[in-house]
């Protein structure tokens, strides 16, 4: 069933399930996996959430303006009461109600003197509950009608279970068939958060298995590569350098060498605080790999990252004869097709790349080294694809974050990793001083920043959002940009930066700044990890109580990387409890891995990773911070299937590890 097409659904046409198409949902599973993005809670004895009345009037359609119809529908209750319902550009609304009829409905309520207003009013319908369902807007499709096409479902569905019996006994789960119906359409709040409970554990059961299952193909009982040490080359590579190399920088290398002297797998996690110089670790190890003619792949989560790095590599080796590739999706069709061929020859070549290197058309012949730069941003399944294309011997891998694992939780999920920490911060690294103002003090903001452009420096400004939101507090960067467009900063040179450009704009806004030719640069949290811009001086980051404080650490991160001392401004709309201890955590601490384990304490939600995990981990359900109890859980309990060692385990390690080794989209949202 679950791999039917959407248009097999009662009530879905064609037109319909080419809109779902256009969406992302071809498949019966495809629609189940439509999680709700929230819950109204309907409590109907209160006219403020819940009207219910007979129709007594519908009203022709009514055309206010170009592109704006509105339809209103009149009711009126047992008591007398009458209610508008309203709606905008939905004409069709006048059909689903019939005169005479008496309808339940929920809304946005609006009081008047002779009528409730209720704007978008839903009805109430074929809910076993009051707890209904809010999905993710799809535009052509109305909220009532993706409603009753998933209740359709819904009631249709027979799952099998993806958990072993014994666990779901152990920790009195739901079943996921049970779970996946009171997760779209809950009995009550406490069916709902036993679904939810039920696919956090699952979803970080099968993240502990997957890893577990990747790492025993890396593990140091594999036969890896051994490689020889190029010691006077190494030599002369550092002494290329226009900066000494940190003791922690110097131990870690010696720590990665003496690895690739054995025959033994790496399987290295790099952790150093922001700007403590981890790349450069990572490309002297890369240069011994090279010389031993094998080739090394350094995979990171942006285009602009990648291009930095790349540019970074060009001058490293130029001395040297070491030929660098760069792919990225803005990398044109035939350079595209010229790299590919080359990376199936013999030659040694380091490639730099984003997600663009794990397409299947890109086969790397002799792949002896991976880096993979700010870890988390990448699955395991991505992660395993990628060493997949070395095609043959196992090849060595290192894992980078700038975000310092806190102790805890490295215990339990990288604990059969080696590990090394680079706490020395480079002499070079100049200091950042931190400071807190609130957002009706423009004033001061601008004031800060035309000191440090009059000074010669230039700056980051940070927005949560890249669109003004009406319903939303928060400074965009178009806002923001029209604001200082009429502030007394506009005779400076101003510019954006933001996800939703092409990656040939973003290259380009990044390579002004670099030049000098942008005094100041309003960006999202695009430039967060590992940009490095010698001449900003000034980090000013809106509606700072929205960010993490790892984020906010990263952010600050970008200043103070050339000759000149750094501000960061925190600039705040609201303060509440946990608001003001994270602002006073980050004004008297510029160490990251303190502030990692603060992450633990004050709040979570994924501020360890500096974002929250949805999609990007393949977690939609748990949080790996503030769940760390069930977390705890997990962990115990593959020790225990793993003694029972039962038929069903075993199957159920095997359906993992196809899944990993296919690289699928599974019901168990992994």
């Amino acid at each position: 069933m679950l791999d039917k097409n959407i248009i097999s659904v009662k009530g879905v046409g064609k037109k319909y399930s080419e809109i779902f198409a256009q969406n992302g949902i071809h498949t019966i599973e495809d629609l189940i996996m439509y999680f709700p993005r929230g819950y109204d809670f309907i409590n109907s004895s209160s006219v403020k959430s819940v009207f219910e009345g007979i129709v007594t009037e519908v009203l022709r359609d009514v055309s206010v303006r170009k592109n704006l119809v509105i339809t209103t529908i009149k009711l009126r209750n047992d008591s007398g009461r009458n209610a508008k319902l309203i709606y905008f550009n939905k004409p069709y609304m006048k059909h689903s109600f019939i005169l005479g009829n008496r309808y339940k409905v929920y809304g946005t309520f609006k009081e008047t003197k002779n009528y409730v207003e209720i704007l978008n009013g839903e009805k109430i319908k074929d809910f076993a509950s009051e707890i209904v369902p809010k999905y993710k807007t799809i535009k052509g499709i109305g909220s009532t009608y993706l409603i009753s096409v998933m209740n359709t479902v819904i009631n249709e569905i027979n799952l099998e279970e993806n958990l072993p019996r014994e666990i779901i006994e152990r920790r009195s789960l739901l079943s996921l068939n049970d779970a996946v119906i009171n997760i779209h359409f809950p009995k009550d709040k406490a069916s709902l958060e036993e679904a939810i409970n039920r696919f956090k554990y699952q979803e970080l059961m099968y993240f502990f298995v997957k890893t577990r299952l990747l790492k025993n193909k890396l593990n140091r009982k594999e036969k890896g590569i051994k490689y020889k040490i190029f010691t006077q080359e190494l030599i002369d590579l550092k002494e290329s350098l226009d900066f000494s190399l940190t003791g922690d920088q110097n131990k870690a290398i010696k720590q990665i060498l003496i690895e690739q002297k054995t025959e033994d797998s790496i399987n290295r996690l790099l952790q150093g605080d922001v700007g403590s110089g981890k790349t450069i670790v990572a490309f002297i190890t890369i240069f011994n790999v090279l010389l031993n003619g094998y080739k090394a792949c350094m995979i990171v989560p942006t285009e602009i990252l990648a291009v930095q790095h790349y540019n970074e590599a060009l001058k490293l080796f130029e001395k040297f004869n070491i030929k660098v590739r760069l792919l990225v999706g803005s990398v044109k069709d035939k350079e595209k097709k010229s790299i590919k061929e080359e990376l199936k020859g013999e030659e040694p070549i380091l490639l730099i790349g984003t997600h663009a290197v794990l397409e299947d058309d890109v086969e790397i012949y002799k792949l002896g080294y991976i880096v993979f730069d700010e870890q988390h941003r990448f699955g395991v399944s991505q992660r395993s694809k990628l060493i997949h294309k070395g095609k043959g011997e196992n090849c060595d891998v290192l894992v980078m974050t700038a975000t310092p694992i806190p102790r805890t939780l490295f215990l339990y999920i990288y604990n059969d990793m080696d590990i090394s920490s680079i706490k020395e911060l480079p002499s070079n690294r100049k200091k950042v001083e931190t400071i807190h103002v609130k957002s009706e003090d423009k004033d001061s903001i601008y004031e800060i920043l035309k000191k440090e452009i009059d000074k010669g420096g230039q700056c980051y400004m940070v927005c949560p959002l890249i669109e003004e939101n009406e319903k939303l507090d928060l400074t965009s960067v178009e806002s923001l940009y029209e604001e200082l467009k009429s502030s007394p900063l506009s005779h400076y040179k101003i510019d954006i930066l933001h996800g939703k450009m092409d990656n040939k704009t973003k290259n380009e806004v990044m390579d002004k700044f670099k030049n000098g030719d942008v005094d100041i640069l309003i960006s999202t949290t695009v430039i967060e990890v590992g940009i490095s811009v010698a001449n900003a001086t000034v980090m000013v980051i809106q509606n700072a109580e929205r960010f993490g404080l790892s984020q906010i650490h990263q952010l600050r991160g970008r200043i103070g990387r050339g000759s000149k001392e750094g501000t960061c401004v925190l600039v705040t709309n609201s303060m509440n409890s946990v608001t003001r201890k994270r602002i006073s955590t980050l004004l008297s601490s510029n160490d990251g891995f303190y502030l990692a384990e603060q992450d633990l304490k004050i709040r979570g939600s994924g501020d360890v990773f500096g974002y929250k995990q949805h999609g990007d981990t393949g977690f939609v359900f748990a949080d790996i911070i503030n769940d760390i109890d069930i977390l705890r859980k997990v962990r115990e309990d593959i020790d225990y299937i793993d003694s029972l060692n039962t038929t069903e385990i075993q199957e159920f390690y095997i359906n993992v590890q196809r899944k990993l080794d296919t690289i699928d989209k599974t019901i168990c949202f992994n």
